[in-house]
């Protein structure tokens, strides 16, 4: 067994590499990463120096003496690498981040804000950026913006179960469960009432399954409230629908609303 993992452990190659060539870049990269990721901090830090040693103007290395600077709290040196990667013209949603949060550490809220804005417009989604930018905020007394950051960053982390629910509703589809289809299409709408298409199948669903075509009436005329521009053969089906029901109702003599 010991044997086993000796021979599943992927730095030995590194290793061999590394002593018949000191000076291989891609052998001290490798190890250096595979032993920061294992948590063997002053491992991962010699080979760290020596690729930097050999090589000041790499991207890699730079990267990683940035974080492993970091998470030793020297954060004076975490700056120096993050502004050897700006001159390097290497600025990405990873170095913003570290900017932002090196900042915060040296409580230098102004120039972290700064940061985690730029990190923003990289990735809007990310809720770390929204959760950090609360912290900074509240540092700077921006308590409104706070507020909204943490609110943000809590609703980016729900889980988006609105499509497993569609897929389920079409699954039903196509056993021609319409009844279970609804079901599941109104608590994928329930998670994401902006999700047009689980309202477009709510609606023609309910037209497919129910005699009572007011109740599809109702879910088309949402349809056509809320989503009008978003899909133009969606809606132009909802306001063909919407019209022939009207006209059935009309001819039978029943109100509409």
């Amino acid at each position: 067994m010991a044997y086993d993992k000796i021979k599943k452990d992927p730095s030995i190659g590194f290793l061999k590499a590394f002593k018949l060539d000191s000076m291989h870049l891609k052998s001290i990269y490798r190890l250096a990463k595979f032993y920061r990721a294992i948590d063997v901090k002053d491992s991962a830090s010699l080979f760290i120096n020596k690729g930097l040693k050999i090589n000041p103007e790499s991207i890699n290395f730079n990267q990683l003496k940035a974080k492993d600077a970091y998470f030793k709290k020297d954060y004076k040196v975490a700056l120096k690498h993050l502004d050897k990667l700006d001159t390097l013209g290497f600025k990405t949603l990873f170095t913003y981040k570290m900017y932002g949060l090196t900042y915060i550490k040296l409580e230098d809220f102004e120039n972290a804000k700064l940061y985690f804005l730029k990190a923003k417009d990289k990735d809007s989604q990310d809720d770390e950026i929204y959760y950090n930018l609360g912290l900074v905020y509240a540092h700077l007394k921006e308590y409104r913006k706070a507020q909204l950051s943490f609110i943000t960053s809590i609703y980016l982390q729900k889980p988006r179960i609105d499509t497993h629910y569609y897929h389920l509703g079409m699954l039903q589809l196509a056993q021609k469960e319409h009844k279970r289809a609804i079901n599941f299409f109104e608590k994928g709408l329930e998670s994401n009432p902006r999700n047009n298409s689980i309202l477009f199948q709510i609606a023609m669903s309910t037209d497919s399954y129910y005699k009572d075509k007011k109740l599809a009436l109702k879910y088309y005329q949402r349809y056509l409230d809320t989503f009008q521009s978003k899909d133009p053969e969606e809606s132009a089906y909802v306001k063909r629908r919407i019209k022939e029901i009207k006209m059935a109702l009309f001819i039978k003599g029943e109100k509409v609303e």
